[in-house]
């Protein structure tokens, strides 16, 4: 899902006569930020750290423990 998205982006920008105005700005931004996130993760794995510390360092566990109610403060 996520690649496919990535993949039709960039053939939409490539292939075809669109402008950058043409395209969902906040759909690509959000995108982006996943695909940063996988990038940090791998190379977090990549330098040695384990899964404990990398949740640590996203704080994984504090999201997990908020209630609905405190996460749409």
């Amino acid at each position: 899902m996520f690649l496919d998205k990535i993949q039709k982006y960039r053939n939409r920008l490539k292939h075809t006569e669109i402008s950058y105005n043409d395209i969902d700005n906040d759909d690509l931004f959000w995108a982006w930020k996943d695909l940063q996130l996988i990038l940090h993760l791998y190379i977090l794995t990549q330098i040695g750290f384990t899964k404990n510390d990398i949740k640590h360092f996203y704080y994984i566990e504090k999201l997990n423990s908020r209630s609905p109610s405190q996460a749409s403060d």
